[in-house]
């Protein structure tokens, strides 16, 4: 019974510990579980006198390729460059030798001086005789002599890797780079072995098109079919299969079969008109005479930007079928909007309203209608009628609601506040299911604000409030009554509603915002910085009793080995990839990884841990939280109830030193600079969007470009810089840094302009009369106020983890 007892209030206990976010709360987790020495806090620098300076030790070869790698990930090649030729000069052990080589190869590939990169692996391995450090030396000559088109030399750098490194788990990537090699020397039969060799390990359909191509050349034709048909018959994407039809198509002429021929040429045109092979094949069989379905013709045309060319086609198409279903004249109506045509347009899609009440584009016609009317022909009493006029007509259709949202977001772009509110008024009553209803509730009530109609926004505002469950809806209801009641003098009412609002949904924008307006803080002033250096090490220990206790995990399961992920064939890999600096390849393949553990705590906190030893912060972040939601910790605030290691590595401090000089010579607050980098790219360095943006901060190239000519800095800058942490943090404040000063130091219109485009910011902040929380609800770009709204909680979660 005395035992029972005993253990029921050490649980009780240990509970209690849990319960706090602090750095104290950590320090009682690790001594309760530890009777051995603790660990030693981390040290701090104490600066020597000078009159009794003594000389430091020179750092070990071990310490400097720490430090050298540590420079390349944050893109500081010149101090990297200086540690490994410190490494060289201590005439260190071969693997140092090797790794200082590498190192100093990478640099000069990043910085496109291949011919120097080759140079230095030539000399470099004349110096290495073991296999494994020789390894990644010649995959990076391989890489060297692809990107100078030297295809022979790569062939043999990537023999050599092979041979060095038989059982690589790049086995599948090496192959079919040597395929490309190959092919590039026009030696196809050997491009096709190296591409045979390859499918032998898995299925991969772009490999396999390579192969068909490679027989294509032989003209090994009826291999090249055999390939083409086995793709077509299997999950082969649309642009795939249009590719192949084209590919077929060509082959047939080259063996005279020309029915066959334009057969897959029409197959291309007619299955998949969103393709250039398919527009190639259009032209082909333009060429040849052959009878084309003149509605699949304009739809080819239409997809190559071709308007003028698609019209005609359409126009074609409805005088040679008079029982055509109408959809022609919606091609028409959009050829014509992109021509600029926005009368005409307007008349082919009335045309689809008053004529095809069945078409499959019948809806769409309504909305392109009102859409020219708003946005072109700036006719919004007109554009708004447009929509509320289908909403009238077929209220029980699924578009009806989203209609007269629109029509209320069009009135209020025309300014026409009392209207907008209105018709978003109407919908929390006759669509109530309707997903945007209550969020149309709410900029009903902010319409009658800006207006300057304060009771009817406290009413419109009290009724959503009634109306709001979710902690994020009760914070934005409270804080916007507070601002009416602060805007008609009456203060205490104002304090109490923001102090409802603050309490609601810590960590939300909204809480946040009432927190700071009740503390006197502008938005973005923050406590005075006190740490910014965290000992990871140390949080690991704690973190691994925490996951004991929260896991019931038995002793015998090792937490600080990766067991398990060393069969893990992907894990192989992405460390082979991260080893051989291809680090957004080997990012891609931990985030594979992470996926297949996602309810595997245990093994989640393996890979973690191994993340956060090499630096690959993007997929331990998502690890991390990975983590913490299979424990219970859903809300972000609720996560701090965790040991501070999951939360220190979800809002890192990353290149600290960067940071700093960035503050202090831009201004921009470190909170906000990681804010604005867990936004951009979650910390990858190496990221691109589909947009173009690069790097950790997503700078556009052009953006790019203009500030390293404004900088005169980095010397031969090119794109690729911007995947440089150095620089993308240097690039980032620079600009900030301009657009705070442009707009007036607002740190709102600053974010605003560095998504948006300072054009689109001076717009907004002609309707926000000075006010930062009005400007974020006026802002027109949904994106937009989402990019503020987390950049802003991102920081004041910084401000939480990092101040105090």
């Amino acid at each position: 019974m005395k035992f029972k007892i005993a253990t029921i209030f050490t649980l009780c206990f240990i509970g209690l510990l849990l319960c706090g976010c602090d750095s104290k709360r950590n320090q009682l987790i690790l001594g309760f579980f530890f009777t051995q020495t603790p660990v030693p806090p981390t040290a701090t620098w104490t600066p020597e006198p000078t009159q009794t300076a003594t000389p430091i030790p020179t750092p070990l070869p071990e310490f400097r390729i720490q430090s050298a790698e540590e420079f390349m990930l944050a893109g500081d090649y010149d101090r990297a460059w200086s540690e490994y030729e410190k490494i060289r000069s201590q005439n260190p052990r071969e693997e140092y030798v090797a790794a200082s080589i590498f190192g100093e190869s990478r640099i000069a590939f990043l910085r496109g001086k291949f011919d120097q990169c080759q140079s230095i692996l030539t000399e470099g391995l004349k110096e290495i005789s073991g296999n494994e450090n020789q390894s990644r030396l010649w995959y990076q000559k391989a890489e060297c002599y692809q990107a100078s088109g030297q295809w022979l030399d790569e062939l043999d750098a990537l023999r050599k890797f092979l041979e060095i490194s038989p059982d690589t788990s790049l086995i599948f990537d090496v192959l079919e780079r040597q395929g490309d090699a190959f092919y590039a020397l026009e030696e196809y039969s050997k491009a096709a072995e190296q591409y045979l060799s390859a499918l032998t390990l898995k299925t991969n359909n772009s490999v396999k098109i390579k192969l068909a191509d490679t027989y294509y050349a032989q003209e090994l034709y009826s291999e090249a079919f055999k390939v083409w048909l086995e793709i077509l018959s299997s999950s082969a994407s649309d642009q795939q299969k249009a590719s192949i039809c084209y590919r077929m198509g060509k082959a047939y002429l080259q063996i005279g079969s020309k029915e066959q021929a334009y057969s897959q040429f029409q197959e291309a045109v007619n299955q998949y008109p969103r393709y250039y092979d398919s527009y190639a094949s259009l032209l082909i069989l333009l060429e040849n005479n052959q009878p084309v379905n003149e509605f699949q013709r304009g739809l080819v045309n239409y997809y190559m930007q071709q308007y003028a060319l698609a019209s005609e086609s359409f126009y074609r198409y409805i005088a040679a079928e008079p029982n055509h279903d109408g959809s022609a004249y919606y091609y028409i109506g959009l050829c014509q909007m992109y021509m600029a045509e926005y009368e005409a347009a307007i008349t082919s899609f009335q045309k689809i309203i008053d004529e095809y009440p069945n078409n499959r584009f019948y809806v769409s016609a309504w909305d392109e209608k009102a859409y020219i009317q708003w946005t072109e022909l700036k006719r919004y009493d007109q554009a708004a009628q447009t929509l509320i006029q289908y909403a009238s007509k077929h209220p029980d259709q699924p578009d009806a609601a989203n209609f007269i949202f629109e029509a209320g977001r069009i009135l209020e772009r025309g300014n026409h506040l009392s209207d907008a509110a209105k018709q978003w008024e109407r919908l929390i009553d006759e669509y109530p299911l309707y997903e945007k209803s209550s969020y149309a509730l709410f900029l009903s009530g902010l319409s009658r604000f800006r207006i300057k109609s304060y009771d009817s926004a406290l009413a419109t505002l009290n009724r959503l409030l009634l109306l709001s469950t979710e902690p994020e809806e009760l914070a934005r209801a409270h804080f916007w009554i507070a601002k009416v009641y602060a805007e008609k003098g009456e203060k205490d009412a104002a304090d109490r509603y923001f102090h409802l609002a603050a309490e609601d949904d810590p960590s939300d924008f909204y809480s946040e915002r009432a927190s700071d307006i009740l503390s006197n803080k502008a938005p973005f002033e923050f406590s005075q910085l006190s740490h910014l250096e965290v000992n990871l090490r140390q949080e690991r220990q704690i973190a691994d009793q925490w996951m004991r206790l929260t896991f019931n995990l038995s002793s015998d399961i090792v937490l600080d080995q990766p067991d398990e992920l060393l069969l893990n064939s992907t894990y192989k890999a992405a460390n082979e990839l991260w080893n051989l600096g291809q680090y957004q390849e080997a990012i891609n393949q931990f985030d594979q990884i992470r996926l297949e553990y996602v309810d595997d705590p245990v093994n989640s906190y393996r890979l973690l841990n191994r993340l956060v030893d090499l630096g690959a912060w993007r997929p331990a972040v998502f690890t991390s939280r990975q983590i913490l939601t299979a424990a219970g910790l859903i809300e972000d605030v609720r996560t701090l109830s965790a040991p501070n290691y999951f939360n220190h590595i979800r809002y890192c401090i990353l290149y600290p030193e960067i940071i700093n000089d960035t503050y202090e010579t831009y201004k921009i607050h470190p909170f906000i600079l990681y804010g604005l980098m867990r936004q951009e790219s979650m910390y990858d360095p190496w990221i691109s969007s589909s947009a173009g943006a690069i790097g950790l901060m997503q700078i556009m190239p052009s953006t790019g470009l203009e500030i390293s000519k404004n900088l005169h800095w980095p010397p031969d800058y090119t794109d690729s810089d911007l995947q440089r942490a150095l620089v993308a943090i240097n690039f980032s404040g620079y600009y900030l840094e301009r657009q705070f000063s442009y707009h007036g130091g607002s740190y709102f219109y600053m974010l605003a302009a560095y998504n948006a485009g300072p054009g689109n910011t001076a717009q907004w902040i002609k309707l926000a009369n000075d006010d930062p929380d009005l400007f974020y609800e006026v802002i027109r770009f949904e994106e937009t106020r989402n990019y503020i709204e987390h950049v802003y909680e991102f920081s004041k979660m910084y401000e939480r983890l990092y101040t105090g």
